[in-house]
C-alpha cells in the first residue's frame, strides 16, 4: 500500500519527535533545577516544551532577555514567552538586556563582584553600532551580558547550571565562521555540548539535532514559535554563513562532520595536558615554556577558557601572545585581554584580574 502525502508527513513528523525525545531522554542532564534560555524561537520552545514534557525530574527556570532592537517585535517575543511558560506552569524571569547592561556597568565601576564572587564573564567594550533608537551591541558584548545575567539567576535560583538551545545548523555555522577566521584545529571544533564559562555549567542538550526537527518537532503538537526577521538580514557575518547554508543544505553535514573530527583532535591534546597544573587559578609560565608548541597554545587556551575569556573571542594571536609572555621573561608583564580584564605575570605565574582591581607590581615578570 502506497503512501499519501498526510502519511508521509505523520510519518516524518513521528521521526523527528522520536529524534528529538531521544536527545532529551539520553543527554547526562542532571536532575534537578536547572535555567533554560528562551527566546521564543523554534528552538528554545522545542527545548522548554521536551523538557517539560518528559523530563519530570527537572524543575525548570526560564529565562528571557530583550534585545529592543526590533521595537513592537522584541516585545512580543517577550509577551509570548512569558505567556507559553504560564501556560505551562514554568517559573519565568525577563530582562532587556539594557538594563541588565547598566547594571553591570554600575558594578564594574563600584568593584563590585556578581554572586558568584568575580566579575561577569567577559563583557566586552567591542564597537557597538545604532539601530533606530536603540544601540546594537556587538555579538560578544551581547552574549558575554547574556550569560552574565544568566550566572547571577543561577545563583539566585540555586539551579545546576543553563541549558541552551544551539542545534546543529547552529554548529555548523559556527564551524563554517571560524573557518573563515583562520586558526588553529582546536577552533573548528565548534560549541560543546557542555562547558564552564566564567563558573558558569552551560549546557546544549540539543546540538546534534538539526532545525528541522525541532520544526517538525512543534508541528507534530501543535506548538507556535516566533521567528526572528532580522535572522535572514546580510548584516552580519552569521547571518551570510546561514543565508548560504539555506541555499546549499548539503554543506551542513561537512561542516559537522569537519566539527567531530576537529573536536576529537581537540579532546586528544588536552588529555595529554590534563592535570591540576592546567585549570590552576595561576598558570606556571616555566611549565608553558617547557612544552612544544601546540601543547602550550592549547595549555593557554584551556586556561584562559577557564578564566572567562569565550572561544569566540580568542583570538589565536592572543594565545601566541600569551605563550609568548610566558616564554620570554623580556616580554612586558601585563596585558589587557578581551572582557576588561588584565593578564599580569607575577613571580613566574600568569594570572588574570579584573582591571579595576590590577595590581600587577612585577611589570617584567
Amino acid at each position: 500500500m502506497e503512501l499519501d502525502d498526510r502519511d508521509v508527513e505523520r510519518e516524518e513528523n513521528c521521526e523527528a519527535f522520536l529524534s528529538v525525545i531521544e536527545v532529551i531522554l539520553g543527554q547526562r542532564i542532571a536532575r534537578g533545577r536547572w535555567l533554560v534560555g528562551v527566546s521564543g524561537g523554534a528552538d528554545s520552545v522545542a527545548l522548554l516544551r521536551l523538557l517539560v514534557g518528559y523530563r519530570g525530574d527537572v524543575e525548570v527556570v526560564a529565562a528571557h532577555v530583550d534585545h529592543e532592537l526590533r521595537g513592537e517585535a522584541s516585545a512580543g517575543d517577550a509577551a509570548f514567552v512569558g505567556a507559553l511558560c504560564a501556560g505551562l506552569g514554568v517559573r519565568y524571569e525577563v530582562a532587556r538586556l539594557s538594563e541588565i547592561e547598566s547594571r553591570d556597568v554600575a558594578r564594574r565601576e563600584g568593584g563590585g563582584e556578581d554572586r558568584r564572587g568575580g566579575r561577569l564573564d567577559g563583557v566586552s567594550d567591542g564597537r557597538e553600532m545604532e539601530s533606530g533608537s536603540k544601540r546594537r551591541l556587538s555579538y560578544a558584548r551581547s552574549r558575554a551580558i547574556r550569560l552574565g545575567w544568566f550566572g547571577e539567576l543561577v545563583a539566585r535560583h540555586e539551579a545546576c547550571g543553563v541549558m541552551l538551545a544551539h542545534h546543529a545548523d547552529d554548529q555548523a555555522e559556527t564551524v563554517g565562521l571560524r573557518m573563515l577566521r583562520g586558526g588553529e584545529a582546536w577552533a573548528l571544533g565548534g560549541m560543546r555540548v557542555e562547558e564552564v564559562m566564567g563558573g558558569l555549567r552551560v549546557v546544549r542538550p540539543l546540538l546534534g539535532v538539526r532545525k528541522l526537527e525541532l520544526v517538525e518537532y512543534l508541528r507534530s503538537i501543535g506548538q507556535s514559535w516566533r521567528e526572528d526577521a532580522s535572522n535572514a538580514a546580510g548584516v552580519t557575518k552569521r547571518n551570510v554563513v546561514r543565508a548560504l547554508l539555506g541555499r546549499r543544505p548539503e554543506l551542513v553535514e561537512g561542516l559537522l562532520e569537519l566539527g567531530a573530527r576537529a573536536r576529537a583532535l581537540d579532546e586528544a591534546l588536552e588529555a595529554s595536558v590534563e592535570g591540576e597544573r592546567a585549570v590552576a587559578e595561576e598558570l606556571e609560565t616555566a611549565w608553558v615554556a617547557g612544552l612544544p608548541d601546540v601543547l602550550g597554545r592549547r595549555v593557554v587556551r584551556r586556561w584562559l577558557r577557564g578564566r572567562g575569556v569565550g572561544v569566540d573571542r580568542m583570538s589565536m594571536s592572543l594565545v601566541d601572545r600569551v605563550v609568548e609572555m610566558a616564554r620570554d621573561r623580556a616580554q612586558p608583564g601585563r596585558m589587557q585581554l578581551p572582557g576588561g580584564s588584565m593578564l599580569c605575570r607575577v613571580g613566574g605565574r600568569l594570572r588574570v584580574m579584573p582591571f579595576l582591581e590590577m595590581s600587577c607590581t612585577d611589570i617584567r615578570g
